[in-house]
């Protein structure tokens, strides 16, 4: 995946280089940044179960 540029900052428990966000980020189509952040929030939506959010230091790859 090739990181774009963007006002949109990860956090640092994103970790970016996990094969699971990897694959992720691969399901999304060549688009520009807006159209990006947009598709991985719906895919993030339907795949990460919601008890991820009651924990705001667990990384998410062991919830995708």
């Amino acid at each position: 995946m090739t990181r774009r540029r963007t006002d949109a900052k990860s956090t640092p428990i994103l970790d970016w280089t996990h094969p699971r966000i990897q694959s992720l980020s691969a399901e999304i189509r060549d688009t520009d940044e807006r159209g990006f952040l947009v598709a991985a929030h719906g895919l993030i939506a339907e795949r990460v179960r919601p008890v991820y959010a009651m924990n705001d230091a667990l990384p998410p790859t062991p919830e995708i």
